[in-house]
């Protein structure tokens, strides 16, 4: 089991990192509570490392009574420049949920909670195109067989609506394998 500074297990299944761009630290997202299975994670906790190997639990970066989903998992941080606001997807399935924050510790505010291009979403990631100088990021999700569009599982590939990532603006691709994101 891998543990924090203070000597407790790290709780952060499904993880997300990223390295801050404000304060150069790594942080670590993931959902509490996990053993239980998938569908009732109620909780993201964030962790801060200088060094990928220390880590100190920072405390809930998003709950789920602050929004209106029943679950969430399998968080995904991104710093947005454009807004200077952190942005995190989570999969909160058949949907996922979007939230921000002005730190990366939180606590994350809840935007809203949706079907990415009006599909079932299972995994999810999230990606900003480095090279892009149009501030281009992108949500790639596995859609689930059913829901609206009766779909077979597959990997969608869909762009954030710029300027603040906060919902996509449809698909630009995708993956005909069946495979999670």
């Amino acid at each position: 089991v891998w543990t924090d500074v203070a000597g407790r297990p790290i709780e952060a299944h499904s993880a997300g990192l990223i390295r801050s761009p404000i304060d150069h630290v790594f942080y670590w997202y993931g959902a509490e509570g996990y053993t239980a299975g998938d569908g009732v994670n109620a909780q993201i906790n964030v962790y801060s490392s200088p060094d990928l190997s220390t880590w100190t639990k920072r405390g809930v970066a998003l709950n789920a009574n602050a929004t209106n989903a029943t679950y969430l998992d399998r968080p995904k941080v991104v710093f947005n420049p454009k807004t200077s606001m952190f942005v995190m997807y989570c999969k909160s399935a058949p949907y996922v949920t979007v939230s921000t924050s002005k730190t990366p510790v939180g606590p994350f505010s809840a935007h809203r909670t949706f079907l990415p291009a009006d599909n079932w979403s299972g995994d999810i990631t999230v990606f900003v195109d480095p090279a892009s100088a149009k501030n281009e990021a992108y949500l790639l999700y596995s859609a689930k067989p059913g829901g609206p569009h009766k779909l077979s599982r597959s990997i969608r590939i869909a762009a954030l609506d710029p300027p603040d990532w906060l919902s996509v603006t449809g698909e630009v691709g995708k993956i005909n394998l069946p495979r999670e994101a």
